[in-house]
């Protein structure tokens, strides 16, 4: 009788210790289970917000663009002499004042070989909103040996926002001329005066000037630019000089003979 009341109670203290074992157990279970925090969708969702879309709007507004209003590619030659001309009628667009700083030409060969060309700034260089501007290039060009060779062109524009009311002193041209230079049936010299009708002093030898040339149907068809050479001499408020550019590389015949018109712009952004 003693025994058996022994082995029952070992077999009570049993089952209490696995009940004790199994409560324990559920307990700490319940306690691993995780609670739902969707942390990582915020995140993600966040990165895509439209506070960020405007963002990244506002920083590709800040590297405008000129309107390309016509342009105009002419390669000659055979080698070892090609040459190139690239000319641009340009618009501001913006709602804001803005300066081309530079216009990169890159010639194309029907190989799909490339060469990039600087080309100077156009005038005026500072352009005020709905303003035109006027680019002529010329170049010699190494990478192909026949003109017909050449394909086509692209532009890269390098173009800031102008800031502080910076702007651009334009002369006017007027008593426009060209003709033919007797020592050369390639080059066609252009001449006429130049007036200062602004209260800016400008210096000669800071004049920028491009003479775009039209055939007899108004289309554009080659173009001279250069800075004049008038150094010691000032242009100031009310007064006006004469002057001669002429083309740096011969042009070919059939242009020569088209030309039929010319317009000339002038003027200088730093004057003195």
């Amino acid at each position: 009788m003693k025994n058996a009341i022994i082995v029952m109670m070992t077999l009570i203290i049993c089952l209490l210790v696995v009940v004790i074992a199994v409560l324990l157990l559920w307990n700490f279970n319940d306690k691993e289970k995780p609670t739902h925090i969707p942390e990582a969708t915020t995140k993600v969702e966040s990165a895509v917000t439209p506070q960020n879309v405007e963002i990244f709007a506002a920083d590709e507004e800040m590297e405008p663009q000129v309107t390309i209003v016509d342009k105009v590619d002419k390669v000659w030659g055979e080698d070892p002499y090609i040459d190139g001309q690239t000319l641009l009628v340009i618009k501001n667009e913006n709602s804001y004042p803005v300066r081309v700083n530079g216009l990169d030409v890159t010639y194309i060969s029907v190989q799909g070989e490339r060469q990039e060309v600087k080309m100077y700034s156009a005038i005026p260089s500072v352009l005020q909103p709905g303003e035109t501007g006027y680019a002529s290039s010329d170049a010699t060009l190494s990478f192909i040996d026949f003109a017909e060779d050449f394909t086509g062109s692209e532009i890269d524009q390098d173009i800031s926002r102008v800031e502080n009311g910076h702007t651009y002193t334009k002369l006017e041209a007027f008593d426009i001329g060209f003709g033919v230079a007797p020592s050369d049936p390639g080059k066609i010299i252009v001449h006429g005066m130049l007036a200062n009708n602004t209260d800016v002093n400008v210096d000669g030898d800071k004049i920028d000037v491009v003479a775009m040339l039209y055939d007899n149907n108004n289309k554009l068809i080659g173009g001279i630019d250069s800075t004049l050479n008038k150094s010691g001499e000032r242009l100031r408020k009310g007064e006006q000089f004469d002057f001669e550019i002429e083309n740096i590389l011969s042009f070919p015949a059939d242009l020569v003979t088209r030309a039929y018109r010319v317009d000339v712009y002038a003027g200088c952004e730093f004057c003195n």
